[in-house]
């Protein structure tokens, strides 16, 4: 229960129930309903009151933290943040993952390495099972005769140019290898090559709430994102503003980006696939990314990298949620199971022999 939260805060609750219990003590020690003055009745009557009021935000308080547990897109809200204090384990290299990870591939073994962001890390999946990735490597040890082994090098926020990075690094100072290297692509992917991003993430991650109760107390801090900022445009209407980032300079530079991962993969002898996620809120109707999909598969059509687009493939789900919830877009469970099944029969089946 107390898992996630920080001692100043326990000391808050603590200090509230030791308050309350403290009256309660109090108005049976003294009896002033038994007082006949009526100033004394009167104060009593209305320290009652408060008591009352003050026992309900306490319970509702205690109670909201005790069951209420989700994540938010940006993980801003303090029940998002104490969500990836339950649930996100990091290894040695600080990926999610329970395992070890090693530069080199240990003999008798092979290795599919992920990289990509929140989506293939697993953002608001609370088992790592569930991530395609993991239900990626029980597929390839089942139905391969190679023992594998997934490596999830995915974080939250992370774009091309900290993917590539990443690997040119982990080659450098771990030798790091893979047989073959899983690209995660999601559309804002080059968000940090857009002028407008600088000023919508800010505004976005910089915004906090001033309030005393709303920057330290779950309940007061949900409610505040639930009904300020969620509901502003810069939240539900976040990507919009990438829509034109997929033609000129920013798509140019995004290409080399895109070009410097493949390099690696080439260099250190490394297959390359690509998956596409789509972005999962309004995916189905009025979707103004059409164009940008096009771009990309016609991008990796040029330079042979075989890519599955999880697009149309989403499309066909009828009557199951996606997302994680209202104001999280991220793939759920069942979004990840049917991505692995699909990188499975259509990315890795054929390229893995």
């Amino acid at each position: 229960m107390l898992v996630g939260l920080s001692p100043e805060y326990v000391q808050w609750m603590l200090a509230a129930w030791a308050a309350l219990a403290f009256y309660v003590l109090a108005v049976l020690f003294l009896r002033p309903w038994r007082e006949r003055r009526g100033l004394v009745r009167t104060g009593f009557k209305i320290s009652l009151s408060l008591w009352l009021l003050a026992f309900a935000a306490v319970l509702a308080e205690t109670l909201f933290v005790s069951l209420y547990s989700t994540t938010d897109a940006f993980g801003l809200s303090l029940v998002s943040q104490r969500w990836n204090e339950r649930f996100v384990q990091r290894n040695n290299w600080e990926c999610r993952d329970r395992k070890r990870y090693e530069g080199d591939i240990p003999p008798g073994r092979k290795r599919l390495a992920i990289v990509g962001d929140s989506f293939a890390f697993g953002h608001g999946v609370r088992r790592i099972e569930d991530r395609f990735g993991d239900l990626l490597e029980r597929r390839l040890n089942a139905e391969t005769s190679d023992r594998w082994e997934v490596y999830n090098l995915a974080e939250p926020g992370a774009d091309t140019g900290w993917e590539s990075r990443t690997l040119h690094a982990l080659g450098r100072e771990y030798k790091f290898r893979a047989d073959v290297v899983l690209l995660s692509y999601v559309l804002n992917d080059l968000e940090d090559l857009v002028p407008e991003n600088k000023y919508i993430v800010g505004t976005i991650i910089l915004d906090n709430p001033q309030n005393f109760f709303c920057r330290r107390f779950y309940l007061p801090n949900f409610l505040y994102y639930r009904m300020t900022q969620f509901r502003r445009p810069e939240f539900r209407n976040y990507f919009s503003w990438l829509k034109d980032a997929y033609s000129g300079d920013i798509w140019a530079r995004q290409r080399k980006r895109l070009d410097s991962v493949k390099r690696w993969c080439d260099e250190h002898h490394a297959k390359l696939a690509v998956v596409v996620f789509p972005f999962l809120n309004n995916f189905r109707k009025d979707y103004i990314f059409e164009e940008a999909h096009g771009v990309l598969k016609n991008y990796f059509a040029e330079t042979k990298t075989p890519e599955l687009d999880l697009l149309p493939v989403y499309r066909r789900v009828e009557g199951q949620s996606l997302v994680v919830g209202s104001f999280d877009a991220h793939p759920n469970e069942t979004a990840h199971r049917i991505a692995a099944e699909e990188i499975w029969t259509h990315l890795l089946k054929d390229l893995v022999k």
